[in-house]
């Protein structure tokens, strides 16, 4: 549910429209791009697992969301690779749910993670998901959903802002705690932001940024194994 959000929708680059599924020792790394944001997930095993690196179609992935409950814990999801037939088949309880493995050469993801950062801060996750309610309302009628972010860091606060020619201009503001780096002012597709929000778990964000031009790292306390970058507009 982490990955698929990042996705593309369209069959312009079809590798885009799967999830890449990787293991690393004893690690599932499952990442999922479309061009103007990356969301990447990591799992731990107890056991070294099989090496595979496999596009699966996020919409499969999707379905097989449907029919897990995701409040039992206990219930295991089997994964077989047919690798000889491009297929691949998820079990659970009595339920199966097979898809074909998408080909072609997935993008460098690791290229595009950053390594350090000059600007950060946190935010609260409910108050930021309130402010982007209100400011995509206007933001949902610009080309991108494009929505203004702007840090004031001697103010310890953020402004968003969007504006549209035939219904005007709305702002909003909210407090910011741990701002090191100073200023920034960028804009980001609302309705990015929005779906980020959805699979956050803990009620801070940590906001990590090189400059208003450069990818932003938004990432989850709570979930050390996750983060989710997203591209910024122009101004």
């Amino acid at each position: 549910s982490k990955v698929v959000i990042a996705a593309a929708l369209d069959d312009n680059r079809p590798i885009l429209t799967g999830i890449l599924f990787e293991s690393i020792d004893k690690d599932l790394v499952m990442v999922g791009v479309d061009g103007f944001r990356l969301s990447k997930k990591i799992m731990t095993f107890p056991k070294k697992l099989p090496e595979f690196k496999h596009v699966i179609p996020a919409k499969a992935l999707t379905e097989l969301l449907h029919v897990i409950d995701s409040t039992d814990s206990k219930e295991m999801v089997k994964i077989f690779i047919l690798s000889d037939k491009n297929q691949v088949v998820f079990s659970y309880r009595d339920i199966e749910v097979s898809s074909r493995i998408l080909e072609g050469e997935f993008p460098d993801y690791r290229s595009i993670l950053p390594t350090s950062h000059t600007i950060s801060f946190s935010m609260n996750k409910d108050q930021l998901n309130a402010k982007i309610k209100i400011v995509s309302v206007f933001a949902k009628n610009v080309i991108g959903n494009k929505t203004v972010f702007e840090l004031k860091s001697d103010e310890s606060m953020l402004y968003l802002s969007s504006s549209a020619p035939e219904l005007g201009e709305n702002s909003s503001k909210l407090e910011v705690t741990e701002c090191v780096g100073g200023d920034l002012k960028t804009a980001y597709n609302a309705r990015y932001l929005q779906s980020m929000l959805t699979v956050m778990m803990s009620d801070e964000i940590l906001f990590e940024t090189n400059g208003p031009t450069l990818p932003a790292v938004f990432k989850d306390p709570k979930d050390k194994d996750f983060l989710h970058i997203v591209m910024p507009m122009k101004l």
